[in-house]
C-alpha cells in the first residue's frame, strides 16, 4: 500500500468541499483510495516531480488533484483545483507547495 500525506491546503479544500460540493468530495476520496493501492487512473506528468490526477466523470469534469512523489515513494497531495481557466495559476501554486513541503 502506498503511503499518502496531504498538505494543509489540500485538507482545507477537502473539508470545505465536504459541505459545499459533496460530489467532488466523494470522487476525490474514492480516487485517493485507489491511488493507495497503486491505481492512479488518468494522470499527467507535469515535469519536475509534479503530477495531476485528472477527473472526467460527470459532475467533476475539469477537477484536478496535484501531487508529488517523495524519494521514499510517499505521495504528497498538494492541492485540488478546478477548471482550465485557473490551471496555470494552480500549477504554479502546486510548484510552490512542493518547495514548501520538500523538507516535510
Amino acid at each position: 500500500m502506498i503511503k499518502i500525506k496531504a498538505t494543509e491546503e489540500f485538507i482545507l479544500w477537502l473539508n470545505i468541499s465536504k459541505t459545499k460540493n459533496r460530489k467532488f468530495y466523494q470522487e476525490v476520496i474514492k480516487r485517493v483510495n485507489r491511488v493507495k493501492i497503486g491505481n492512479f487512473g488518468d494522470y499527467k506528468d507535469l515535469k519536475d516531480n509534479l503530477f495531476e490526477l485528472r477527473f472526467f466523470n460527470k459532475g467533476c469534469a475539469g477537477l484536478r488533484v496535484y501531487y508529488t512523489i517523495k524519494a521514499n515513494g510517499e505521495i504528497i497531495l498538494l492541492l485540488t483545483a478546478g477548471n482550465k481557466s485557473s490551471q496555470t495559476k494552480d500549477i504554479n501554486k502546486a510548484r510552490e507547495l512542493i518547495i514548501k513541503y520538500k523538507e516535510a
